[in-house]
């Protein structure tokens, strides 16, 4: 399993505000979160070299259906929290069986990151894409 410090070395974030971040140094990988409460918005393509969508699960499995160009375009779709599911009443095969469908068959993966579950099928998703823009052989 890969660790954040393995894949970022020499990484100084600083933060102004919600909106502005400097990265400063030699950074191989970036990670930048924000959240998008709207299934719809739109997100440019242009603004980073892979995209990863991820859902909670604890939001129901109707999410993967609605579709949305997060759903839809993203690099890789994370279902994230699945151990919630059965507790909130979402139903991972309706989720699986409508990822398919509106991704085309492009990745997700299920996942419980907070407990390390799926955690090495992402990075496995994202290192070729890393490889390849980076000219990088990750071990």
């Amino acid at each position: 399993m890969y660790s954040p410090l393995e894949i970022l070395d020499d990484l100084e974030i600083g933060a102004i505000g919600n909106q502005d971040t400097e990265i400063r140094g030699s950074v191989e990988v970036a990670f930048v979160s924000f959240r998008l409460y709207n299934l719809a918005a739109n997100f440019s393509r242009e603004l980073a070299d892979y995209i990863i969508y991820m859902i909670d699960v604890s939001a129901g499995d109707k999410i993967p259906r609605k579709g949305g160009p997060g759903i839809t375009q993203a690099d890789l779709l994370v279902n994230n929290k699945t151990d919630l599911a059965e507790a909130v009443g979402a139903d991972l095969s309706v989720m699986e069986r409508d990822a398919l469908r509106m991704r085309d068959g492009g990745p997700f993966v299920f996942a419980q990151v907070k407990h390390g579950v799926g955690v090495e099928e992402i990075v496995n998703n994202i290192l070729p894409s890393w490889e390849a823009a980076t000219g990088k052989k990750r071990h």
